[in-house]
Formats: C-alpha cells, sequence, structure tokens
C-alpha cells in the first residue's frame, strides 16, 4: 500500500482504544451492511485465538472453500490481516477500501481498528468468499467485529491481558470475551481454568448450545518433537491421528477445537478427515500462521515465538524444558509498555542463561533500560544463577551478538520484535516468509 495512505490508517491510532459497536455499526450500514453477505466464524480469547482461527481457514481451504481469514496484528505487512485461502489482500483490492473507509476518521472518529475491520468485511462480501473466520481484535463484547451474526462463535483460552480495558479479575475478562456468544448459536469453549468454565456457565447460564470441548474429547499418545507433534484423539464423531507442526499441549487443545467446530458445521460446510488433517499439517502456508514455536535452524536450535503475555510465555518455556531439557538459551526479548513483561522475564528466566533487550522502534515499545532496571530488582530470587541481561540499541544488534555466538537462541515477546527481524530471518535463515507488501515503521 502506498506510504501515505498506510501512515494516515496508521495514524488513527491517536484514537486508542474505543470500545463500542456505534461506530462500526454506522459505517457497515452506510456501505450496505456486508457483515450480513457473509457466513462467518468468530473467535475471541487471550491466547490460542490466531492459531484456532488459522486452523480453522486451513481446514477449509483444503476442502475447496474460498475462505475469508481476519486476523491481528500483522507480523511484517499490514495485507496479512486481510486473507482469501491464506493469500493476504493485494495493494491494489486494498488501497480503493482504505480511501473509502478513511473518511469514517474524521466524520465519526472511528479507530484504526474500526476501519481496517471494514475493510475487511467490505472484501469478504464483495469477493464472494464461502466462509469466513474472524478473530477479534481485543475483547469481545464491545470489539468492532462484535457487529456479526456469525453461524458459531469459539472462545479461546481466556487468562490476564489489556487489563486496563477489560478488567482485572478473570471474571471481568471473561464476562469481556464471553461477548461474542450468540442466542441460538454455538459456541465452543477451548480447554480452560475451571474458573473460566464456571463463570460461563454462569453469564450464560440461559443458553444451553454452550460445548466445552474439554468435557467432550480425549487425547492419547501425545509425540513431541522440536517442530513435529502427533497425537491421537476422539470425539463423538470420529477418531483422529493427527500430524501437526505446531507444537505443546496447548497446540493440541488448539487443533481439537477447531475439529470440533469444523465437524459441527459439517451439514453447512462439508469436510472430511483427509481436509482435517492436511488442514492442520498445512496450517502455515494455507493461513500465514508464522513464529509460533518456530524453528528457523535446528542445530543448534533457533526459535521464534510471537508469545507476548505470561500465559503464552509460559507455555513456550515448558516446551523447552520438554524437548531441550538440557539447554540454556539465548533469549532476544522485547515488550509492549502494557504488557506484564516481568512477569514474562521471571518465566524466561527458567531457561535463559542471557536475556538480550533491544530498543524496538514502534512508540509503544517499552525502552530496553526500564525492563533491565526492573526485571533485575527482582530476578535473583527466580533463578539459580546471575543471568547476564544485555542492553542493545536495535535487534539487528540484538542479532548479530547471537549470530556471533551461534548457540541456542529464542527470540519472544512481541509481534513487533519479530517484524522488525523478517527481512534478516529470510536472508539468513532462508525462512519462508513471504514479504506481500513495502514496510513503513510506524
Amino acid at each position: 500500500m502506498h506510504k501515505d495512505l498506510l501512515e494516515q490508517l496508521f495514524s488513527l491510532r491517536r484514537f486508542g482504544i474505543r470500545p463500542g459497536l456505534e461506530r462500526i455499526g454506522k459505517i457497515l450500514e452506510d456501505v450496505g451492511n456486508p457483515q450480513n453477505k457473509i457466513k462467518a466464524i468468530h473467535i475471541a480469547g487471550t491466547n490460542g485465538k490466531g492459531s484456532i482461527s488459522s486452523l480453522l481457514a486451513s481446514i477449509y481451504k483444503e476442502a475447496g472453500y474460498k475462505v475469508g481469514l481476519y486476523t491481528s496484528p500483522h507480523i511484517y505487512s499490514f495485507n496479512e490481516r486481510i486473507r482469501i485461502n491464506g493469500v493476504p489482500i493485494s495493494d491494489e483490492d486494498l488501497e480503493p477500501l482504505v480511501i473509502k473507509f478513511l473518511k469514517y476518521a474524521d466524520t465519526l472518529q472511528a479507530t484504526f481498528f474500526e476501519i481496517t475491520t471494514a475493510v475487511a468485511f467490505e472484501y469478504f462480501a464483495k469477493t464472494n468468499t464461502d466462509i469466513c473466520v474472524i478473530e477479534t481484535g481485543m475483547g469481545g463484547r464491545f470489539d468492532a467485529t462484535n457487529i456479526l451474526n456469525p453461524l458459531a462463535t469459539v472462545i479461546s483460552k481466556i487468562d490476564y491481558d489489556h487489563t486496563e480495558y477489560l478488567g482485572t479479575s478473570i471474571y471481568d475478562i471473561v464476562f469481556e470475551k464471553a461477548g461474542i456468544i450468540k442466542p441460538n448459536k454455538v459456541c465452543f469453549v477451548s480447554f480452560n481454568d475451571k474458573h473460566v468454565y464456571k463463570y460461563l456457565k454462569k453469564l450464560k447460564s440461559e443458553i444451553t448450545n454452550l460445548i466445552f470441548v474439554e468435557e467432550q474429547t480425549q487425547v492419547d499418545n501425545i509425540h513431541l518433537e522440536p517442530d513435529l507433534m502427533r497425537f491421537k484423539f476422539r470425539t463423538n464423531v470420529n477418531d483422529y491421528e493427527i500430524d501437526s507442526p505446531l507444537v505443546g499441549k496447548h497446540q493440541v487443545e488448539n487443533i481439537i477445537t477447531s475439529v470440533f467446530c469444523a465437524e459441527y458445521l459439517k451439514k453447512e460446510f462439508a469436510v472430511d478427515n483427509q481436509d482435517i488433517y492436511d488442514g492442520v499439517k498445512n496450517v502455515r502456508k494455507n493461513s500465514g500462521l508464522f513464529a509460533r514455536f518456530e524453528h528457523l535452524r535446528k542445530s543448534p536450535p533457533f526459535i521464534i515465538d510471537v508469545g507476548h503475555n505470561p500465559n503464552s510465555v509460559l507455555q513456550i518455556s515448558n516446551l523447552l524444558g520438554c524437548v531441550y531439557p538440557t539447554i540454556q538459551w539465548n533469549v532476544i526479548f522485547a515488550s509492549m509498555k502494557d504488557k506484564n513483561y516481568i512477569e514474562m522475564l521471571k518465566i524466561l528466566s527458567k531457561n535463559a542463561k542471557a536475556i538480550i533487550l533491544p530498543n524496538l522502534k514502534y512508540e509503544r515499545a517499552e525502552k530496553n533500560f526500564i525492563i533491565q532496571q526492573k526485571f533485575e530488582e527482582q530476578i535473583q530470587q527466580y533463578c539459580n544463577q546471575k543471568l547476564n541481561v544485555v542492553l542493545v540499541e536495535n535487534t539487528e544488534e540484538a542479532y548479530s551478538i547471537v549470530k556471533e555466538q551461534n548457540q541456542p537462541t529464542l527470540v519472544v515477546g512481541s509481534f513487533y520484535l519479530i517484524s522488525e527481524l523478517v527481512e534478516i530471518f529470510n536472508k539468513e535463515f532462508n525462512w519462508d516468509f513471504h514479504i506481500y507488501s513495502d514496510k513503513i515503521v510506524i
């Protein structure tokens, strides 16, 4: 997308996050309510919603459908947020839609995410998608995507995140996420803490079509390799033997939830077992789901992950301990100011021998010296050895350090951290992440 136009769009972040459906409702009404012309699955949660969204999109692509996928944030190019059959929207299709909706920034003070959501719905409607998978941006109840009337909804793992907007108790957060659940439409609740189940049942006691996936499945024989996972599970309909490039217990849960949803919608969107197997196996190329415990190099291992809250980082730490029990890691880490980065670093300290902290170019990113100060005030009680904490000016310098040392490396903490390293990773590791559009730093 043209630089000036992209800058205009990203400048709307000055309006911040303004929950509510009035603005998105007015925008979409003005253009004929395209959201009512698409058939969609709507997904909310704290962790796993991107994986579940991508898995569903991949399964439906393997079944031969034209599948829209709307996710956020992007890793490198804005276009990645809006895909059909895994291919990001082209600049030629994107630019006129952005121009069309940018006027609402002036007339309604519409936010960045509201305009982006309107662009996605209009694009999916105009291109006659068969089915769309729509991920919430944040929360659910007042998320711009909640203007949808979907075929089904999914609630992924719920944990603490965006507490300044969603509330500081798990009950508050569940309340916001559960806002996507619609009467007379099935909702699949992925594996969660018992308190989440309790709150959901209390909040939605009048709704009988909540399906708690964990209560209706049995998992056997999980076999983990660094970049491959095999496991078996059964539903009320079928037995499955899955090969997955996504590894870890949390991905088992995401895969099972996706399969339950696809099974339920078979009458309207037929899929067979092979579509499910191939959808899981090919999820990265079919949906663009990159940087989820992804190995760029096997020996010594070099792993990247966009995990950016304590729960997701805990899953990564547990995986490292499982598949690499004796290894200590050089960790390149960065975080946004509003994330609980101290808790993330406490978790990572169990696996790390060095923490390398670059400054990111994004204004929401926390400065590395602030992370260091807060971290070192608390860290010694959480690790058995003194960690080497290294401050560097930028991500390029951080990479040069780990390249020279050529030791096991983990890059984690933020989508924006991975974003700044995409070009280096493509060059150094022949990473198959395709750059679809020119990048500008906002």
